[in-house]
């Protein structure tokens, strides 16, 4: 009786892990007559003895280790579909998640199916993984200071001795773009230098809240197409395109990424997509200022650049190649989307030309440049359409970069 009192209370348990919503009491009693609790009953009922069993063999070997508690600043994330949807792909996605590479440095005290749409534990199994890397800024740690604090003047030869050194590593870095510095004679230009009042006035647009929008449009019906579990070579396709590129704040590259088990990323990725959340390594980033015009003095005249973490943009390239392959997007938009779109609109440009010449009719064109096309689109109005078209998104945060 009290084994099969432990095995009901295992299967309620992990019925309220995969929907967090409904308590264990509410779950009780009629798991065997609601259907929506039906495909994760049969999920659980056909790992049940073994998982049990491996549980009651590691339960004296495993350290007790309570999970953080919730931080309050964070603000939830619910998974892109609701808990009735939610049942048809999550055995799916738990079957692809191998949870002994994930956590087999972590010590947990239960089931880490049971873990999977806790915050703490996404957190956890990114970091275990990808520690962050120290980023040390050079420019203060390789003795720029002299013993009394002052900053040193390079001397003549030591100018060009620096100059020579970055003009070889921009070659290294970006031959095109370092011949076109030569060529320019901007190459012994430092570019580190932003105008005066910069740090204000993007501290200013970065704390400005969106615009609110409370819409509530209805949901397209889900694609199980969108939420089918990531296979190795929808991972191997992304790597093979990633060549060099910035590391993002945890310091890792793509050639980092590249050398580690394929395994291990789509196990990660996978439980990313189960979740509905992101962890927060892989939401963190740095965004860096760029001059629109070469010598501009105005902070306005700058374009951030944001980078985040490479395992990020792993996960949001897979998901962008289900996006554009299922989602309705119409034809005409040319912009994130794969192809020479300027090409493309200049050809049928051409083409509309040629073809009222030839038949002698009048043809009216317009040309519209939406002014800060980008900076006026409010965030909730994003959030609107992303659960329209059954996505989601997580709240990220950045960092801005002003002289170092």
């Amino acid at each position: 009786m009290g084994a099969e009192a432990n095995g009901a209370r295992f299967i309620n348990l992990e019925i309220q892990a995969q929907l967090p919503q409904y308590t264990v009491e509410q779950i009780k009693g009629v798991r065997n007559k609601n259907k929506e609790y039906k495909p994760i009953l049969n999920c659980v009922r056909a790992s049940m003895s073994g998982t049990t069993a491996q549980l009651t063999e590691n339960a004296g070997d495993e350290a007790e280790v309570d999970p953080p508690p919730a931080d309050p600043t964070l603000p939830a994330t619910d998974p892109p579909v609701s808990a009735g949807e939610s049942n048809s792909f999550a055995c799916k996605l738990l079957d692809a998640i191998d949870f002994d590479l994930l956590c087999g440095d972590m010590n947990l005290s239960s089931d880490p199916r049971r873990l999977v749409f806790q915050q703490w534990f996404l957190d956890r199994c990114y970091s275990t993984h990808f520690p962050t890397k120290e980023v040390r800024q050079k420019a203060e740690q390789n003795g720029n200071k002299n013993k009394k604090g002052k900053t040193k003047v390079p001397t003549r030869k030591q100018a060009r001795r620096q100059l020579y050194a970055r003009v070889q590593k921009q070659f290294v870095k970006d031959k095109k773009q370092c011949v076109n510095s030569i060529i320019d004679g901007t190459y012994a230009e430092e570019h580190t230098c932003l105008p005066d009042g910069t740090a204000a006035f993007w501290r200013e647009m970065f704390n400005t809240p969106s615009q609110p929008d409370s819409r509530n449009p209805a949901r397209l019906k889900p694609l199980d197409s969108l939420l089918r579990p990531i296979g190795g070579e929808e991972v191997q396709m992304v790597l093979r395109s990633k060549q060099k590129s910035s590391p993002g704040p945890d310091g890792y590259t793509w050639n980092e990424l590249k050398k580690v088990k394929i395994e291990l990323l789509i196990s990660l990725l996978n439980l990313t997509l189960l979740s509905g959340r992101v962890p927060a390594g892989m939401s963190d980033g740095i965004t860096t200022l760029l001059p629109k015009v070469k010598g501009t003095r105005n902070p306005a005249e700058m374009r951030p650049i944001t980078v985040t973490s490479v395992l990020g943009r792993l996960y949001h390239c897979v998901l962008g190649n289900r996006f554009e392959a299922e989602l309705p997007i119409s034809d005409a938009q040319k912009g994130f989307r794969k192809g020479d779109g300027l090409y493309l609109n200049s050809q049928l440009l051409q083409k509309a030309i040629t073809v009222a010449r030839r038949d002698y009719k009048n043809l009216r064109i317009g040309f519209v440049d939406v002014k800060k096309a980008f900076d006026s689109v409010s965030h909730d109005s994003l959030w609107v359409a992303c659960m329209h078209m059954r996505m989601y998104i997580s709240d990220s945060t950045t960092k801005l970069a002003i002289q170092n």
